[in-house]
């Protein structure tokens, strides 16, 4: 058990000896309703006493402890229930007895309340001496609220004034200012509870230059224990068992990102969508609030099943500037997080408050880049236009017939092994890159130019393989 929550527990028990809580009265057969009502009644009382509070929400019971909400099992409910009675009074063999405690825990589960939804027009970040609460034009701390509806708290207090120089310096040099923006914005937005971004960030690089230190770090920041790392395809998965694990954190990290998962969970994950949950040996319920989505891969995936709603929600943020091994300080992170907790979080403060005044992330030209060449690779029709030197036209002479086309693109997906989709799809790909296809009495044909090499670049090409017109689909004669 956390031992706030045991502290708080302990609290209750000990208010029972304060107040001389007796039910003694009321321990005798004609008053055995009467008795399990009072226990049940007086533990609700003196949670108020304390400043605590229980709740349910999604098939789980929280206390509230004087910070912010906990998870408490039926077990745990049960043995307060029953330990609360004995101190009142009431004989050990009857108090421990386990039909005795089932009864007061179906009491307890039938009076206590479900959880307010939270107020979502201002954001709130939950620290060690209060919770900030700002807009885009204030910040202020202010005392600790259970309506706020909680379930973290930060292990380090929120100092206005508090710096980071270290923790800045580990940015810049992995990172341009526009990539650092980026950064800081998507981090901020895990704090915004409504704040429908439909974005999921991919840290990309091939290492050493400094992702993973700052993914350390910010773990720190948000607190190990309200971050998971639950891999992508175990989310994805239609019946997934990790989707319970996302509830109530912040954030979740993936270590790699395959390409064997489901596109459509993948998109209600990062949208932030109402998810099915389910826990071993519990009926499957509904979450609502849970971690974002931060991936960190060596390699991009690829051989995915391609669609514009899957690159709309990522961000990749790439990491090129490689540090060489002998400037590597190893102790660098380490003394961030000793020293810089509360300063990275005034620089979380700021990611906020820019996304408040403008509504959405930063433009930034170094993510756009990324994903705009990503797209090219991880889609093979965009590669095979892109590496054919294709391009759109509105001309009645370049009209190619779709069939020689698609042979085309099947023959280019053969010799460079990636996956190749149907007929159907590349069609459907192809009006997605703007081309134009109409429908002849020969079939469907496709608006499409070839774009002539020039000099050097075909020299290069000569060079590196022997090849005639005819070897190659994308120069036949096919034009009508």
């Amino acid at each position: 058990m956390d031992a706030v929550k045991r502290n708080v527990l302990n609290e209750l028990c000990r208010l029972v000896q304060e107040h001389n809580i007796s039910f003694k009265s009321l321990d005798n057969d004609k008053s055995k309703a009467g008795l399990i009502v009072e226990v049940v009644n007086t533990v609700l009382w003196l949670a108020d006493k304390a400043e605590s509070d229980f709740v349910w929400r999604g098939g789980t019971h929280y206390i509230y402890v004087k910070t912010h909400w906990e998870q408490i099992t039926s077990k745990e409910i049960t043995q307060l229930l029953t330990t609360v009675a004995n101190l009142g009074e009431i004989h050990e063999y009857k108090a421990k007895h386990h039909r005795f405690g089932e009864e007061l825990y179906k009491q307890f589960r039938s009076v206590v309340k479900d959880m307010e939804t939270q107020n979502t027009d201002v954001v709130k970040i939950n620290c060690d001496n209060g919770t900030v609460v700002f807009g885009a034009n204030f910040v202020e701390l202010r005392p600790f609220d259970k309506r706020d509806c909680f379930f973290y708290k930060l292990n380090y207090s929120y100092k206005p004034d508090a710096t980071a120089p270290e923790f800045q310096r580990v940015l810049n040099e992995a990172l341009p200012l526009d990539g650092q923006m980026i950064l800081q914005e998507y981090i901020a937005s895990i704090f915004f509870p409504r704040f429908n971004h439909q974005k999921a960030l991919l840290l990309y690089g091939h290492g050493g230059e400094g992702k993973s230190l700052i993914i350390n770090i910010i773990s720190a920041a948000l607190g190990r224990d309200n971050v998971v790392e639950r891999s992508v395809e175990s989310l994805c998965a239609e019946e997934s068992r990790t989707v319970a694990d996302l509830e109530n954190k912040l954030l979740n990290i993936c270590y790699e990102m395959g390409s064997k998962f489901n596109i459509s969970n993948f998109k209600r994950l990062v949208s932030k969508e109402p998810m099915t949950a389910k826990r071993l040996y519990m009926d499957p319920y509904t979450i609502y609030d849970y971690a974002s989505l931060l991936f960190a891969c060596n390699e991009l995936p690829k051989n995915i099943e391609y669609t514009n709603a899957y690159f709309r929600r990522l961000m990749i943020l790439p990491f090129l500037n490689q540090i060489p091994v002998e400037k590597q300080d190893r102790t660098l992170g380490e003394r961030v997080i000793q020293n810089e907790l509360s300063g990275i979080l005034n620089w979380i403060i700021k990611g906020a408050e820019r996304l408040l005044a403008q509504g959405c992330f930063s433009k930034s030209e170094l993510v756009d880049r990324a994903l705009a060449e990503y797209r090219v690779d991880a889609d093979s029709v965009a590669s095979f236009i892109d590496d054919s030197n294709y391009e759109k036209s509105t001309e009645n002479k370049d009209c190619m017939a779709l069939k020689y086309l698609f042979e085309g693109y099947m023959n280019y997906c053969s010799e460079s092994n990636c996956h190749a989709c149907s007929r159907k799809t590349f069609s459907s790909r192809l009006k997605g890159l703007g081309f134009q296809l109409v429908r002849k009495s020969q079939g469907m044909f496709v608006f499409i130019k070839k774009v002539p090499l020039d000099v050097t670049a075909a020299e290069e090409i000569k060079s590196n393989k022997e090849w005639t017109l005819e070897e190659d689909y994308s120069l036949k004669n096919i034009f009508i």
